[in-house]
């Protein structure tokens, strides 16, 4: 086996093995105020609200953090009979399940979408929508996957939700690579760029950046690739966004590999590696 295919071997068999290490967490001062609230006596519907609000915070630093917390404002909303609580606790934990556990999310997101419907929250209908979609993509549904993001899509352009409009976006240019159709990707990935500017949606942005570097790679417009790997990475970087870096560590990797420039590749692959283990923690 040549050098550069034990180094591809070695990333993905990392990356797609699911390694039970908790990483240590990115606190920003939004956590660390959450928090000290959470030791106050608050009345239970701000409690959920504060549960949810670091259940979110954490998705991006420490998965195992965010299930907790979504399933304490479950708790909470389950007893007093909280139907929005409940609707977004479900949700919570539909996400976090959805990496690794799909029979199980799904249970999550059929209770969700429920208690959505009897408060008529049609945003939270559409999030779930994208949930599905991201679940239909994971297992090669593409056809259904598009269904569900461009459902997604209508409820929001009806709301006028941009911001979430910008993640349906991305969500669709992600159905259009799978189905090689790289150039419609890359459009609707710039697209949710222009708006998640606008919505200063840097994690957003990141992944944006790194979609577009991919199908630029796999065009074989390397330059390109580089350019908005970088722009990924700077991201990722400055905001501390760490649960993506091994994805943009992986892709810089395959860059330096099609360049034959296998002392960067090696560099990269161990980068990707080593997050990789700090943030697989489902």
């Amino acid at each position: 086996m040549s050098k550069s295919g034990r180094i591809i071997i070695a990333v993905l068999s990392i990356l797609l093995t699911c390694i039970h290490i908790s990483c240590p967490a990115q606190i920003d001062t939004n956590i660390i105020s959450l928090e000290k609230q959470l030791k106050k006596a608050l009345p239970d519907t701000v409690r959920i609200d504060v549960n949810l609000h670091l259940a979110e915070k954490y998705s991006s630093v420490d998965i195992k953090k965010s299930e907790h917390f979504a399933r304490q404002a479950l708790d909470i909303s389950t007893r007093i009979n909280y139907k929005k609580g409940i609707a977004y606790s479900n949700y919570q934990i539909a996400k976090i399940l959805s990496d690794s556990e799909f029979d199980l999310a799904e249970v999550f997101i059929i209770k969700s979408l429920e208690s959505a419907r009897e408060t008529n929250d049609s945003i939270l209908i559409a999030h779930n929508y994208m949930l599905i979609g991201n679940m239909k993509c994971d297992s090669w549904s593409y056809e259904e996957a598009y269904k569900y993001f461009n459902r997604a899509l209508d409820i929001y352009l009806r709301l006028h939700n941009y911001s979430s409009v910008a993640g349906a976006y991305n969500n669709i240019g992600m159905v259009n690579s799978s189905l090689k159709k790289d150039s419609i990707a890359i459009s609707y990935y710039k697209k949710a760029v222009v708006m998640n500017i606008a919505s200063n949606n840097k994690e957003w942005l990141a992944t944006n950046y790194l979609n577009i570097g991919s199908n630029y790679y796999i065009m074989g417009l390397y330059d390109s690739s580089f350019h908005y790997l970088n722009q990924s990475l700077n991201i990722a970087q400055e905001y501390q966004l760490i649960r993506i870096l091994p994805w943009i560590y992986n892709s810089f990797t395959q860059g330096y590999i099609a360049r034959n420039d296998y002392k960067s590749a090696e560099h990269f692959s161990h980068l990707a590696i080593n997050y990789a283990i700090l943030t697989h923690n489902h």
